[in-house]
């Protein structure tokens, strides 16, 4: 059976490579701690990223208050503008729309 301070499996050594804390963190393996914290931030930017698509995608889909009102409005805007309607229906139309708001 092994006992501490066997060869370079004693208190103090990791899988021999020596002290952990002569050797850097983890003995030599530092450079794991740095992949798993850009595992990490690649991750969160990843959630946020998503979170920000979802948002502005549904904000796109959600009409606002009023939305069909300025739709109507610019409709009655083109039919006068291309002579559909009247002065006085249009400005009658015109009215009665800014009224809903």
């Amino acid at each position: 059976m092994m006992g501490f301070g066997y060869g370079n499996w004693g208190p103090g050594y990791c899988y021999g490579y020596g002290s952990a804390f002569a050797s850097g963190l983890g003995g030599g393996y530092w450079w794991t701690s740095l992949i798993g914290l850009s595992m990490q931030l690649l991750s969160w930017l990843l959630i946020i990223a998503v979170g920000i698509i979802l948002f502005r995608w549904l904000g796109r889909r959600i009409p606002t208050i009023g939305y069909k009102n300025s739709n109507a409005l610019n409709i009655v805007n083109e039919r006068y503008a291309r002579g559909e309607i009247n002065t006085d229906e249009y400005l009658s139309l015109k009215k009665d729309l800014s009224q809903i708001n």
